[in-house]
């Protein structure tokens, strides 16, 4: 994948955190943000929110690595530059 790309998940739900974590695993560098704070934290910390089977591994794996990053402030995921 190329450097000069990324990709932005807003919220990071039942959808979200699966489709962020799983691009990930695909190579992308993603970055996903989400207005509630603890939720953030817990991923930060390498901790899924909700059950999904590979996902807690997957999630810190990638957490880890530094290719899924996460925040709450939208501002900061990547912005199309197209728009």
């Amino acid at each position: 994948m190329s450097d000069k790309w990324q990709v932005g998940v807003l919220g990071l739900g039942h959808a979200g955190l699966p489709t962020a974590v799983g691009l990930a695993e695909l190579g992308w560098p993603v970055i996903g943000t989400d207005c509630d704070a603890a939720k953030v934290e817990a991923i930060n910390q390498g901790r899924s929110p909700f059950f999904e089977p590979e996902l807690a591994e997957l999630l810190r794996k990638h957490t880890a690595s530094g290719r899924f990053q996460v925040t709450p402030e939208v501002g900061e995921a990547p912005t199309p530059s197209w728009f």
